[in-house]
């Protein structure tokens, strides 16, 4: 991040860079040894150096704004009347997800793992079902169930059957 702070070194490229350019691997590569390539154990870390510091704001701003979203989303009197107990609840979730996320990722490289952006997939679609709801003025799902309750599944009548024994 210190060589290349605007940009970074690039996606992708972390091990490379971290053995060619940095000054350890200089002074191995003068000596004549060898140095492992390694990831950064933090993805923040990780994000920084490659992309740069404009490249770790945009990472550090994106989860910032799914948390923003996700604190709208709130059910009860104090809450939006637009949104039902199971997004509220489904939004929790997702903020002790994003939670998990961040707290691990001071811990891993996990910046490019499919999960973070299956994350903001969903926290984009919940936004976007109560923003809909919103419009539409109700909080009743735009779509039915498909599972009948209990009371509604008509069952068919038994039928008597006869005791059967085997004969010898």
């Amino acid at each position: 991040m210190l060589t290349h702070p605007l940009v970074g070194v690039g996606a992708n490229t972390f091990e490379q860079a971290e053995g060619t350019l940095s000054a350890i691997s200089q002074q191995y590569a003068a000596l004549n040894k060898g140095l492992k390539w390694s990831t950064a154990h933090n993805s923040y870390v990780l994000v920084g150096a490659e992309l740069g510091v404009t490249g770790l704001i945009v990472f550090v701003t994106m989860i910032g704004t799914c948390f923003a979203h996700l604190a709208r989303i709130k059910a009860g009197p104090e809450g939006d009347p637009d949104v039902t107990p199971a997004d509220a609840a489904f939004a929790q979730a997702l903020t002790a997800s994003l939670i998990g996320f961040c707290v691990a990722g001071f811990f891993v490289s996990a910046a490019y793992f499919s999960f973070l952006y299956a994350l903001i997939g969903l926290v984009i679609g919940v936004d976007s079902l109560r923003r809909r709801r919103r419009a539409r003025g109700a909080a009743q799902p735009s779509v039915q169930p498909a599972l009948a309750t209990a009371a509604q599944v008509r069952r068919p009548k038994q039928i008597p059957r006869a005791h059967w024994a085997p004969t010898g």
